[in-house]
């Protein structure tokens, strides 16, 4: 038990002192590129945008779509530190712990379905001010995506399992 304490403690540190500070720079820096006016340079390499100023429309959709990452993500490191702090606590087994694990596990399959539709949206949103014919509607999705979803989608499963496995033991544990 103390090795997971300590675990926990160091994953914390680790989450609060250079994993959200460096998501929250990334943020900003993406953030100021939309606000600047200008197309992020991932757009840029994969679709032809044929002119030369962005509408307020495009950006704020471009901004909205690009942007919704990063509050998945600050939403699923919100509840790994709550998972931590109960493992600090030493409460590996409760049902509080495995209710935030399975909406840690949802947040994580929510993420990564996102990313291949993000840049399908982006493409679509950025390049309907080009003329027709010149409009992209792709869809991408990679075996590093497919592989992602399908882990995460087993992780919510056993996530799941371990759930109402506890569940059934508590409730075996009030029969007589």
């Amino acid at each position: 038990m103390k090795t997971i304490k300590k675990y926990a403690t160091m994953l914390k540190l680790f989450s609060i002192l250079i994993v959200i500070p460096l998501m929250l720079w990334i943020f900003i820096r993406n953030l100021k590129i939309w606000i600047q006016g200008n197309i992020p340079k991932k757009i840029l390499l994969h679709f032809p945008i044929l002119t030369k100023r962005i509408s307020p429309m495009t950006k704020t959709l471009g901004v909205i779509i690009d942007l919704v990452p990063f509050f998945i993500f600050f939403l699923g490191i919100y509840y790994f530190i709550k998972i931590l702090d109960h493992l600090k606590k030493g409460n590996v087994f409760t049902t509080n712990t495995f209710y935030i694990f399975k909406k840690l596990t949802k947040i994580a399959l929510i993420w990564v379905i996102y990313h291949p539709l993000s840049f399908t949206l982006l493409g679509l949103v950025m390049t309907l001010n080009n003329p027709k014919g010149y409009r992209y509607l792709s869809v991408n999705i990679s075996s590093y995506d497919a592989l992602n979803i399908l882990l995460f989608g087993l992780f919510l499963i056993v996530t799941s399992l371990m759930h109402e496995g506890l569940k059934l033991k508590k409730e075996q544990d009030l029969t007589v």
